[in-house]
């Protein structure tokens, strides 16, 4: 019994360990994906460090003099670098947010664009239900949004288009042609108004 009670031990730490390990090769996954960009800046900052670092001592080990106004040269270099990267960092996040911004345009438009024909109420419903599906893409989008407009609203616009108000009014016409002129005229204008 304590041999299968350790064998069931061993078994439990191989699988905790494999999900761990699965866990992980995830997590660090999407981490290299959503960093890319810092990591491709990094390694390249790194490059360039190792370049002038190999440099120096090139230069070191060959006594050759380098002014010290070339060296103020670099690092100006460094710094208008340093500058023109930041500047790149602010461009990309203000283009992240740019698109997004476009991205909640081009959903709200689909949006609509499916609502037209229902109600106020309506609208704002699928507008509220809209917010919950994913945009992959302008095609696919729409299909989803068509499909929450078929399944929730068209029973409703079909509930109401079989309770027809000009399918009573007819046998209402019918039934006054024994009616006297006065009355006609009446009925005339009741079935009149009723089939607007």
């Amino acid at each position: 019994m304590e041999a299968s009670f350790d064998q069931e031990v061993v078994k439990l730490k191989t699988e905790l360990t494999e999900k761990v390990e699965d866990y992980l090769s995830y997590a660090v996954a999407t981490w290299m994906e959503e960093n890319a960009l810092a990591i491709e800046h990094g390694i390249k900052n790194e490059m360039a460090e190792s370049f002038f670092s190999g440099l120096k001592s090139l230069f070191i080990e060959h006594n050759f003099g380098v002014p010290e106004e070339k060296f103020n040269l670099l690092d100006g270099m460094v710094e208008q670098i340093d500058e023109m990267e930041q500047k790149l960092n602010e461009q990309i996040e203000a283009n992240v947010g740019l698109h997004k911004e476009i991205g909640v345009y081009v959903r709200d438009g689909i949006v609509n664009e499916c609502a037209s024909g229902l109600t106020e109420t309506q609208k704002e419903k699928l507008f509220k239900l809209a917010e919950g599906v994913e945009f992959e893409s302008e095609e696919d989008f729409r299909n989803k949004i068509d499909t929450i407009k078929a399944s929730y609203f068209n029973r409703k616009v079909q509930e109401s288009t079989t309770a027809d108000p000009t399918e009573d009014a007819q046998p209402l016409v019918e039934e006054t042609a024994n009616y006297s002129a006065s009355m006609n005229k009446y009925v005339d204008a009741i079935a009149r108004w009723s089939g607007n």
